[in-house]
């Protein structure tokens, strides 16, 4: 076998997807996921990450308040996308990322100063996209929010 060909077969052997670098060590995944600039600027972080499901914890601050004293409804939406998005990613197989096609948010309760949960589940998996359903929770386990997210899954090309 030519040398370059050997060369492209162990680079292609050391190229995990992040499903597959999720299965192998979520506790390191965790760890690169939540150096995330934007998920330190808001206080979330992924608290669990399996196939088809991830747990995140958006961190109460005052500065997510909206201008009548609560939780701005962007900050929520943010926490279930990313759980959404990194649940997807721990699902979808051969690909190097995800990206948000369409995120429907319905709020059900206003949040005035409470860390919350968002729990995301992959109900389908395709070959170009996922949906997840992920509710986010407050302190004492009373839903605050419910949503629906689809992403397009990126493969190399």
């Amino acid at each position: 076998m030519p040398e370059g060909n050997n060369r492209d077969m162990k680079r292609e052997e050391t190229r995990k997807s992040p499903a597959e670098l999720i299965k192998d060590d979520p506790a390191a995944f965790k760890r690169v996921a939540n150096s995330s600039p934007y998920y330190r600027l808001l206080g979330m972080e992924v608290k669990e990450v399996g196939e088809r499901f991830a747990r995140f914890r958006l961190s109460f601050k005052p500065e997510l308040r909206q201008l009548a004293g609560l939780v701005h409804g962007g900050a929520i939406a943010s926490v279930m996308d990313s759980a959404g998005a990194i649940a997807a990613l721990a699902t979808a197989e051969d690909c190097f990322g995800v990206t948000t096609a369409e995120l429907k948010v319905n709020f059900l309760a206003p949040v005035s100063e409470s860390d919350l949960v968002a729990e995301a589940r992959i109900v389908h998996c395709g070959s170009t996209l996922a949906v997840a359903d992920v509710e986010v929770k407050d302190n004492s386990d009373s839903l605050v929010a419910k949503g629906l997210a689809t992403y397009v899954i990126l493969r190399d090309r």
